[in-house]
């Protein structure tokens, strides 16, 4: 079980069901803790209209953006894969494929060791730093933060995928190689003007693609004491 460094006090993250049941089993599958950061504001509060399942921390985050200007939309998980049998430190992540303009991203360690990560800190301050900070096994947590703008009369849609099947294009992987067990987690932007011609990005996956899918699959794809 983890524990909280001496001087943390950190929030034990508790989430509601939103967007109906979980849309993928994963019964060795977990997730200890996440947080989203839109434009500076951190939540755990998940908005509707995904599919993410605070239990096993699968489906989809997706936040909306409307006003013109610069924006930030981030999500931190820390998922446990088959802790129970072969605990949550012999993990490891890595990133696949190129990060688009925008997009920052890390993995590493999420603070509770001896020689904790900084992943979280990273996360809080909305500054990812596009590295993995923990090259062997251990336990694992990932980050993704998508930089954009909008104009006047823009809006924006920002989704946050986490599944058990690699997508295509840029995501990250936490995998744990004694249960074979793999959790991937992309992005994908949005961006529609008011001319209503649509404008995506995402490492080679559209939302467009994305909301076709969505339509049969309905989006498929607290810290410990």
């Amino acid at each position: 079980m983890k524990t909280i460094p001496c001087g943390f006090k950190r929030l034990a993250f508790l989430a509601a069901w939103v967007a109906g049941p979980p849309v993928v089993l994963a019964a060795d599958i977990s997730l200890f803790e996440f947080g989203l950061l839109k434009d500076g504001v951190h939540s755990t509060d998940v908005p509707s209209g995904g599919s993410f399942d605070p239990g096993t921390g699968l489906g989809s985050i997706v936040m909306s953006f409307s006003s013109h200007g610069s924006h930030q939309g981030a999500v931190y998980v820390d998922h446990e894969l088959s802790e129970t049998l072969n605990t949550f430190f012999n993990e490891l992540g890595s990133p696949q494929g190129t990060a688009p303009a925008g997009l920052s991203w890390e993995i590493d360690e999420p603070g509770f060791s001896g020689d904790p990560g900084d992943i979280f800190d990273h996360f809080l301050a909305g500054s990812l730093d596009n590295s993995v900070g923990k090259s062997g096994p251990d336990d694992v947590s990932m980050a993704l933060a998508w930089n954009f703008s909008l104009q006047p009369g823009e809006t924006g849609s920002l989704a946050f995928l986490l599944g058990t099947e690699a997508p295509s294009g840029f995501h990250l992987r936490h995998s744990d190689p004694d249960s074979g067990e793999s959790v991937y987690f992309s992005a994908a932007l949005r961006i529609l003007p008011p001319s209503n011609s649509v404008a995506d990005g995402g490492g080679g996956t559209s939302l467009v693609a994305i909301a076709a899918v969505a339509m049969l699959a309905r989006w498929r794809q607290g810290r410990r004491g």
